[in-house]
């Protein structure tokens, strides 16, 4: 029998206890709406109300996506993109303007009035090509730059609306008035009067440098300036290196093949590289190997992916988990073929006896150590980051095999105690916690940047020394809770991965457990045992 259901009258003001999505009249009774279906109408409602939440946190665009509408509107994502086409500027009623911003990420939603007014005509006016600025005695930027003893030109940004180029001298070199003036020179050749650009000389820094932004759109032509590797050498690097030495400034010449920007930051952070950790293995399984063949077979026994024939001319490896071959004559000295046997023949000839296998086994007094951190609660953030730092932990006995993938996350474990520590912090156990305490921080970092705004307008009116100790105070509290909103970030990031990881590292080791104890091998590698 079906269920039927009773629905009760409203009395007095008992209707005014709910609450209810916004449509505006208009869309229903003026002409120019008439058009536009009534499921449109209630999206553009669904909008109104998500940009009333935005505007509480001083945004202005939504994030509603194509499959959130069709699971509130209970239809399929063709007719919910439909919907969105008829409110939008380009092919409705003009209602939403949209904004793709590519990469994966949601598409930008701006809600317009759907009320109209006349615009006046607007002046034609055709700004001027380049705007020299004057050498500013700019303070001293939150975001640090490098004290490079040549000059350079670097490219920091590759936003739509402009490009920003960094123009930069060695220490002691030039003036600030000969740099901004060869700023300018660079800037009038690279651009010529196609786009309009503004040239800034910084004098906070030990060597002068010019921040160099221009339109990436010409006003002339209406061209997009395009930025690529040959532009880069051709135009960029050459017509700067061109500039420092009509005014006999040095440059810097390349000196060889450099290193990678993976290598360049982790070398910089102090942690490893995959190809670190891929050293290290081929170190590991030339030790315990006499002859090449021996060397790439315990690599394959490892989980690596060997590329070796007639056919091909370099050997390559592919770490488990990885994505392309690595050759290993790319890993740098030693690690080439001839040298890898070198050093294979030379082990060879230093063979010294093994010792027993049959040792005393040594006896150990068990001594409660005192407790690092409070206990946690099973399957929280905390659990896991534990159990995880455990597993990057060294040990004194020997490791048991665990999953490449697991290994290269050991140059991440200073980042993962700086995390574990804010979660034991403020005691940080399930994804909603995590989200208050970032809406906390958000909250603290906007009121402090909106007082540190206030002193910066103040500043520009009337210098003055303690208003520089003001707003160096406001940015000195700033930086921890900037610090900490970037690891809530990383943990929401790295959290699930984490914990895919560690289910994965305890399978493998059930797995080997479970062939030691069934008799098929005695290695980590599933190996027959050999008779005596």
């Amino acid at each position: 029998m079906a269920q039927v259901f009773v629905s009760d009258y409203f009395y007095g003001d008992e209707s005014k206890e709910f609450s209810y999505f916004r449509i505006p009249r208009l869309l229903i009774t003026h002409q120019r709406f008439k058009n536009v279906s009534v499921e449109a109408k209630l999206l553009y409602g669904l909008l109104l109300d998500r940009m009333g939440l935005s505007e509480e946190h001083c945004w202005y665009d939504v994030y509603y996506t194509v499959e959130e509408i069709a699971d509130d509107l209970c239809c399929g994502r063709d007719k919910a993109m439909k919907l969105l086409a008829e409110l939008d500027k380009a092919k409705g009623a003009a209602l939403i303007e949209r904004v793709r911003q590519g990469q994966g990420k949601p598409t930008k939603i701006y809600v317009k009035r759907f009320t109209t007014r006349e615009v006046p005509p607007k002046k034609e006016e055709i700004p001027a090509p380049i705007s020299e600025v004057e050498i500013l005695d700019v303070q001293k930027s939150e975001i640090p730059t490098s004290k490079g003893r040549k000059p350079r030109l670097q490219e920091v940004g590759f936003s739509d609306p402009s490009y920003h180029i960094i123009h930069s001298y060695a220490p002691g070199e030039v003036t600030p008035e000969q740099a901004h003036e060869a700023g300018v020179e660079f800037a009038r050749r690279l651009l010529g009067d196609k786009y309009e650009a503004v040239v800034c000389t910084h004098t906070d820094r030990d060597h002068l440098h010019c921040h160099i932004v221009f339109n990436s759109v010409s006003f002339m032509d209406g061209k997009k300036y395009r930025s690529d590797f040959k532009s880069y050498f051709h135009d960029l690097r050459g017509i700067s290196n061109e500039v420092s030495r009509e005014r006999g400034y040095s440059v810097i010449e390349p000196d060889g093949k450099g290193a990678s920007y993976a290598a360049w930051n982790a070398e910089k952070r102090g942690s490893g590289t995959i190809r670190d950790l891929i050293r290290r293995d081929i170190d590991a399984a030339l030790a315990g190997s006499l002859t090449y063949d021996t060397f790439l077979e315990t690599l394959r026994r490892q989980g690596y992916s060997v590329k070796r024939s007639p056919n091909v001319k370099h050997t390559a490896v592919r770490p488990p988990g990885g994505q392309r071959f690595v050759r290993l004559d790319s890993l740098g000295d030693g690690y080439t073929e001839a040298d890898l046997m070198q050093r294979l023949s030379e082990q060879r000839h230093e063979l010294k006896p093994t010792p027993s296998v049959f040792s005393a086994y040594k006896r150990y007094t068990v001594r409660r150590c005192p407790r690092r951190y409070p206990p946690v609660k099973r399957g929280s953030f905390r659990a896991l980051y534990l159990y995880y730092l455990y597993l990057l932990s060294p040990r004194k006995r020997k490791p048991q095999k665990i999953p490449f993938e697991t290994r290269a996350e050991i140059r991440r474990a200073k980042q993962y105690r700086q995390q574990f520590m804010l979660l034991q912090k403020y005691h940080i156990d399930t994804n909603p916690e995590l989200e208050m305490l970032s809406d906390a921080l958000s909250n603290e970092m906007q009121i402090i940047v909106d007082r540190r705004k206030e002193l910066y307008a103040l500043r520009r009116e009337q210098p003055s020394e303690p208003l520089n100790a003001d707003i160096d105070a406001l940015t000195a509290q700033l930086r921890p809770l900037r610090r900490e909103l970037r690891l809530c970030g990383k943990i929401a990031e790295y959290s699930p991965r984490m914990l895919r990881q560690v289910r994965e590292t305890i399978h493998h080791q059930q797995k080997i457990m479970r062939r030691i104890r069934r008799g098929k091998g005695g290695t980590a590698y599933g190996g027959k045992r050999r008779s005596c």
